[in-house]
């Protein structure tokens, strides 16, 4: 499984997963919710969410932009 066919299959089983399992309370988050903070803190959230999925890219057979 590789490419965007792996991606789709990811995303689809991700989505009959969806409403299983009840959401983690805030402070067990790897990655805090910035909503409401300063552009500092959204901006580094950004930046973990990119480390975070860039080392998952690889593993579906992609190459990062």
């Amino acid at each position: 499984m590789g490419g965007a066919d792996g991606f789709e299959a990811v995303v689809a089983a991700a989505a009959t997963r969806r409403g299983v399992a009840s959401p983690v309370p805030p402070a067990d988050d790897d990655i805090p919710d910035p909503w409401g903070r300063p552009r500092e803190e959204l901006y580094e959230c950004a930046l973990e969410i990119d480390r975070a999925v860039s080392r998952l890219v690889p593993l579906w057979g992609m190459r990062p932009v």
